[in-house]
């Protein structure tokens, strides 16, 4: 009596165990949202000035050329590092810059001004449909 009650339990366990482990396999896999993404350069230099890209991507990674959503781009900077923006007069620096991304892409500069690592941050103003927002990690050598 005694092992059909330990048989039973331990059936019991396994099949809990098992239906635990099939509808862990059964859920779908989730994709990521569309999202803004920062393509930073390899290497930065103090004094340097780079070129930055900020990307509008589908849940496959693939950039959306139809997008042309307003862009607020921020960078985080103990050493006053700045982005920046070609314009008609030369290029203004700031810490906080807006721009609109044309066929789902914007580009702008950044500058080191002494060694650390600087936050940058790219969050969607205006656009058709949300965009996640995009943080990036620049080390300034």
């Amino acid at each position: 009596m005694e092992t059909a009650k330990v048989t039973l339990a331990a059936l019991i366990l396994l099949s809990i165990f098992g239906m635990m482990l099939y509808y862990s396999q059964m859920k779908p896999t989730v994709s990521q949202p569309n999202r803004l993404v920062i393509v930073v350069p390899s290497q930065l230099s103090k004094d340097q000035v780079a070129s930055l890209k900020i990307q509008a991507v589908n849940n496959n990674g693939e950039v959306m050329k139809t997008r042309q959503d307003l862009i607020e781009f921020t960078i985080l900077s103990l050493e006053n590092s700045s982005i920046g923006l070609k314009g008609e007069s030369g290029v203004v620096w700031s810490q906080r810059l807006s721009i609109r991304l044309e066929r789902g892409v914007a580009e702008i500069l950044i500058k080191g001004t002494g060694v650390e690592t600087v936050t940058l941050t790219a969050k969607q103003l205006e656009g058709e449909t949300p965009l996640a927002q995009g943080i990036s990690l620049v080390n300034i050598e």
